[in-house]
């Protein structure tokens, strides 16, 4: 079995996948569909339990987004020595209102408000691994933003 020291690597692992480009819903960047999501909802938060598989609050279409990243998880605790056993709960969190009182620069990567992602895995013992970070990120619009070609390609 592996080490719970891992599960840190795992958090920053789906941290980076989930904040890149390459995170698509419907082939629009998924932290974009996932604001829109949130204003829709009047919340600021979002959240995806990778081991339920469900997402707070509850958006059909971010069903694929949740399970892809829950069987993202399962690869790698597989990876890592079969650490499932030791695995309580995996969570993603973004928060698209952010306390920035302690933050001195978030990049402009790309227009829009800041937002601040934040992965957390449970062990059995009680500790929580993390890995959080800010970005910045406008409310899903698709007149300006263009769709991937990894989406029409699987049409």
């Amino acid at each position: 079995m592996g080490s719970r020291r891992r599960f840190k690597h795992i958090a920053h692992g789906l941290f980076g996948s989930f904040i890149s480009r390459n995170n698509d819903v419907d082939g629009f960047w998924g932290i974009g569909m996932l604001r829109k999501h949130a204003e829709e909802h009047r919340v600021r938060e979002v959240q995806l339990d990778l081991m339920q598989r469900k997402i707070t609050p509850t958006g059909f279409k971010f069903e694929k987004l949740v399970g892809e990243y829950g069987d993202r998880l399962n690869v790698y605790l597989d990876k890592n020595g079969s650490l499932h056993p030791l695995l309580t709960s995996a969570l993603i969190q973004l928060n698209f209102e952010p306390d920035l009182r302690e933050v001195k620069l978030v990049p402009r990567a790309t227009w829009g408000d800041v937002f601040m992602l934040t992965v957390v895995l449970a062990d059995d013992l009680g500790n929580e691994h993390g890995a959080t970070g800010y970005g910045r990120c406008g409310v899903h619009d698709p007149k300006r933003e263009l769709r991937s070609t990894r989406f029409i390609s699987s049409l």
